[in-house]
């Protein structure tokens, strides 16, 4: 679909950082073909020069990074994210993502906290959750299970065929 966008409008921005991510994401969980993160790394240098400033530019260029295991570019990428889009869930959410990844997960504590203050969801809930018990924050992870539970519930009645959140909702009541 994000092609079919691109072809039809070759100005749109989200759907060059879109296929990105999508692509990033095949790498990362399915294909380590690495001319996926090739064709992903152009699509978005052309997001870029479209649109400087684009938030979904820059959470994927920091997720390739992070796929790459270049963590401090990612690290530096995530963290310019949070001073330019203060105000959005997606730039707190990349920078833990990032740290996360790195297996920082004590860093990885305050911006999945400052997403989830901005936009909760059933993934930041997921992460903060399994960061808090990485690091032994047991009061902190049990304050948090019932939203986090409760979002994946909600998210399992909307989509019940959805084995991802399946497989999180059981690991969260574990």
């Amino acid at each position: 679909l994000y092609s079919s966008a691109i072809a039809l409008d070759p100005t749109f921005v989200e759907a060059y950082a879109g296929k990105a991510n999508a692509l990033g994401s095949i790498h990362k969980d399915y294909n380590r073909d690495p001319s996926l993160l090739d064709e992903a790394f152009i699509l978005v240098a052309v997001a870029y020069r479209l649109k400087p400033h684009n938030i979904d530019a820059y959470a994927a260029r920091a997720m390739l990074y992070g796929i790459q295991g270049r963590y401090d570019e990612a690290e530096a990428v995530a963290s310019e994210m949070t001073t330019m889009f203060p105000g959005e869930a997606l730039s707190h959410f990349r920078l833990g993502w990032v740290y996360w990844l790195a297996q920082r997960y004590a860093d990885a504590i305050a911006p999945y906290e400052a997403a989830l203050a901005l936009a909760p969801s059933p993934t930041i809930y997921f992460n903060l959750c399994c960061c808090l018990d990485l690091v032994g924050e047991h009061e902190k992870l049990i304050a948090q299970a019932a939203p986090a539970i409760s979002s994946h519930e909600q998210r399992v009645t909307l989509f019940p065929e959805d084995e991802n959140v399946i497989v999180k909702l059981a690991m969260l009541h574990h």
